[in-house]
């Protein structure tokens, strides 16, 4: 027999895999997703935005509670997203109106109070308590069956005759 063929390179737990995967997935969420996300958004003050709302450049206006963001033209031409500040001007309805822009508010949509109860406290406490029977379970198979049986005892009662 070859002793070379017999033994067997020691294979990685698949748990390690699954950490190198997660650390790969968090890398990519916390530098490149953002990155990635706010190249195509452009800051700008609320006096650029009435500017370009006057000058026609904006072709269509999104309107939320804390900010405007529109779409227009780079300098290169290619449509850009813009976002400012929302001022609350009395005015903004009359101006759009006016520039003949299509604009739009956002409706917030709010989710079932029960379904965000059970999201964030049950499921959480659920996942929790299945993890814990598993892990439980897979240590009493490696200690051998049952939780307070730590190994087989071989000592034997004697009975005097």
């Amino acid at each position: 027999m070859n002793d070379a063929n017999d033994r067997k390179s020691p294979k990685k737990p698949l748990l390690y895999y699954y950490g190198v995967a997660l650390l790969i997935i968090i890398l990519l969420n916390a530098l490149i997703m953002p990155a990635l996300q706010n190249m195509s958004i452009v800051e700008v003050s609320y006096n650029t935005f009435i500017a370009d709302l006057n000058a026609g450049k904006i072709k269509e206006i999104q309107v939320e509670d804390e900010q405007i963001a529109y779409l227009a033209p780079n300098d290169k031409g290619r449509d850009t997203v813009y976002v400012t500040g929302n001022m609350n001007d009395p005015n903004l309805t009359s101006q759009l109106l006016e520039a003949d822009v299509s604009f739009d508010k956002v409706i917030p949509n709010e989710g079932s109070p029960i379904l965000n109860f059970l999201l964030g406290w049950i499921l959480p406490i659920v996942f929790f308590v299945v993890i814990g029977q598993l892990l439980s379970r897979f240590m009493m198979n490696r200690m051998g069956g049952n939780a307070m049986t730590f190994g087989k005892s071989n000592a034997k009662v004697y009975v005097e005759a």
